[in-house]
């Protein structure tokens, strides 16, 4: 029995595949918004997705796409998000169309770029302004093995999103080292 009637799944054809894919299993229709999408679902046959190629370079046309998918499909009660951070000004209109029905965003964010706990706060409150929206964070660190650090593998990336999917709380995947250091 599928626990979602539509879930939307943002930016999810590379190091998300694994979730798209989980999501896939457990929704009765997904949507796949991504630069690549309808070439990632060529490969990766899933039997309830619809790709939606859109990039979020072009913000107007993206979120028109993604609005699309919702007219279409119908609301999203599932959200995994993930956009650079050079895409976070679209984070309160794309809040708003979600945010106008129930539902869940499960909002990964990479810690290249700095401590993404901080960016979680902030997006956090964004979220908190649409009383509908029930807003989790996946948080990727990295992990210490033999006296160095390596980044986080695909699977261990899907597999904290699918965590947060199925325990419904914020995850942190590896370690994530606090600001400064």
């Amino acid at each position: 029995m599928p626990r979602y009637k539509h879930s939307l799944s943002i930016g999810a054809t590379g190091m998300l595949a694994g979730a798209a894919r989980h999501l896939d299993a457990c929704s009765s229709a997904q949507t796949l918004v991504a630069r690549r999408a309808s070439l990632f679902i060529t490969h990766t046959p899933l039997g309830h997705t619809t790709a939606v190629d859109a990039d979020w370079h072009k913000p107007g046309a993206y979120l028109a796409a993604v609005a699309d998918a919702v007219a279409t499909r119908g609301p999203a009660d599932l959200c995994l998000l993930w956009l650079h951070r050079s895409a976070s000004a679209m984070l309160d209109p794309l809040f708003a169309l979600l945010g106008s029905h129930p539902c869940r965003v499960i909002h990964v964010l990479g810690s290249s770029a700095g401590d993404p706990r901080v960016a979680a706060e902030r997006t956090r409150q964004q979220a908190g302004t649409c009383s509908r929206l029930v807003y989790h964070t996946v948080t990727l660190g990295s992990v210490r093995e033999a006296g160095t650090r390596r980044w986080l593998t695909h699977a261990e990336i899907a597999g904290g999103a699918i965590a947060c999917e199925q325990e419904r709380r914020d995850v942190i995947v590896g370690e994530v080292a606090p600001a400064g250091s």
